[in-house]
């Protein structure tokens, strides 16, 4: 298993409404993962957004990564969406059972 924390730095100012966005793109189901969740910190950079999901492996999570980035839609959310970020990366952690 694995997670995916896609975390974005936003710009000064743009939580609000980088949430509104987030929120009217998951409720037409266009984030191209499952099960996400969002999550901002009280530490650290301000205005970090926080996108984490799992995968079964990294091959599906390819997958579905391409397919959902493929539908115009997302093109247009994305679009919106990034005007409110100043940086981002990608972290991909595997689970371990205990």
């Amino acid at each position: 298993m694995y997670i995916v924390r896609d975390i974005f730095n936003l710009r000064y100012g743009m939580f609000k409404e980088a949430m509104t966005s987030i929120r009217k793109a998951v409720q037409v189901g266009l984030l191209p993962v499952k099960d996400i969740r969002i999550l901002s910190d009280f530490t650290g950079d301000a205005y970090r957004l926080i996108m984490e999901s799992e995968a079964e492996s990294l091959a599906a999570y390819e997958k579905e990564m391409n397919e959902g980035m493929k539908d115009p839609r997302f093109q247009e959310f994305y679009s919106e969406f990034k005007t409110y970020v100043s940086s981002g990366h990608r972290e991909i952690l595997r689970r371990h059972q205990l």
